[in-house]
């Protein structure tokens, strides 16, 4: 029988990028009434505006602080079975730093940011993809670089759970040869509110609801996150006020480090995030009867001593060849990725060509 297996890692920048197996909102272009008479698409100029005006009116980051808050996570695996719930609470000053504790099964681990600088402290966090997939999904809920690829935004109207949505798709990111396309970003803005409604980032629709006021903002105190049929994270902003922390309580303490203990993919090098031990495992017999190939792409999340702890498909040419290549690189061992001296947990996606 013949067998060939290899692996070439794959560093992308996450940007980031709701009850158990829920019904996933709508998608883009795909979910409109029959009943519905949707207006043209907009040029690309306009919801290329629209969307910037969108990201300053919604999004906290874009506000100057001082503010506070409290958000509330759960997350679910493709089953809808829990993987575990947390909390992310922030406090940004005027000035624009800020404390972020993020709690996470029974870790914690604190982020204190002042300006492009980080530092942090934590008890050996572990965490899981989804549960670094929640920040992402609670701070980016719209891009930042509006104006950018103008031309190449794609543009269309859609209507979702009654709701007329301008859209813009945006090519995000661009792979290497050889590796399929990214699929399009599609941002999407209400026409009743001009606020962000949803989001499809890479295989990830979020959807963003109970919009409330906040300091001359429209901002969302509930975020879905869902893949395929199934609810994959779920958010909830349960508190936002401007509280504020006094100086003591801002400023890193002396043993904070440098070391995110939170994945940095685009900190990685290649030759990090290639296995030292890969255990040979058998695919099952119908798989090897019909000399299947395929290929299957895998984000992968590598724990401080090197083990595969978590896995998330990204895309695969079938149902079988993904669950094979998730109990396949499950059994693999890396050796740990340091930062100045610290250990940290990375999240990488590896691209595998499977020949049976």
């Amino acid at each position: 029988m013949k067998r060939v297996y290899w692996l070439l890692p794959l560093l992308l920048q996450i940007y980031l990028a709701s009850g158990n197996g829920q019904t996933n909102p709508p998608t883009p272009g795909k979910s409109v009434s029959s009943a519905s008479v949707l207006p043209p698409a907009k040029s690309s100029e306009a919801v290329d505006s629209l969307l910037g005006a969108a990201y300053r009116t919604n999004v906290l980051a874009a506000s100057p602080g001082p503010y506070h808050f409290l958000a509330s996570f759960q997350t679910f695996d493709l089953e809808g079975k829990s993987k575990g719930d947390g909390t992310i609470e922030r406090w940004v000053a005027s000035d624009g730093r800020s404390k972020t504790i993020t709690h996470f099964g029974n870790h914690t681990v604190t982020n204190f940011k002042d300006q492009d600088k980080n530092l942090y402290t934590d008890d050996g966090y572990v965490g899981s993809i989804t549960s670094y997939y929640a920040a992402g999904f609670l701070d980016y809920p719209a891009l930042q670089w509006f104006g950018a690829n103008r031309r190449k935004l794609q543009t269309s109207s859609a209507s979702v759970q009654g709701e007329v949505l301008d859209c813009g798709a945006y090519q995000a990111w661009i792979r290497p040869p050889g590796y399929a396309p990214m699929p399009m970003q599609d941002y999407c803005v209400s026409q009743a509110t001009g606020n962000i409604a949803l989001q499809e980032l890479q295989n990830f629709i979020i959807r963003y609801e109970d919009y409330r006021p906040f300091l001359k903002q429209a901002i969302a105190r509930t975020i879905t996150a869902s893949k395929g049929a199934h609810v994959r994270c779920r958010i909830k902003i349960d508190l936002l006020d401007q509280a504020v922390l006094d100086e003591a309580q801002i400023t890193p303490p002396p043993d904070a480090s440098p070391a995110s203990p939170e994945p940095k993919i685009w900190a990685t090098e290649g030759n990090e995030t290639t296995p030292v031990s890969t255990p040979r495992i058998f695919p099952p017999n119908h798989l090897a009867a019909l000399h299947a190939r395929g290929v299957a792409e895998i984000f992968i999340l590598i724990s401080r001593t090197g083990s595969v702890i978590d896995t998330e498909p990204l895309r695969s040419s079938s149902d079988d060849i993904e669950k094979f290549a998730i109990q396949m690189v499950r059994t693999w061992h890396y050796k740990p990725i340091l930062r100045n001296g610290k250990p940290l947990e990375v999240i990488t996606l590896v691209h595998l060509p499977l020949q049976f």
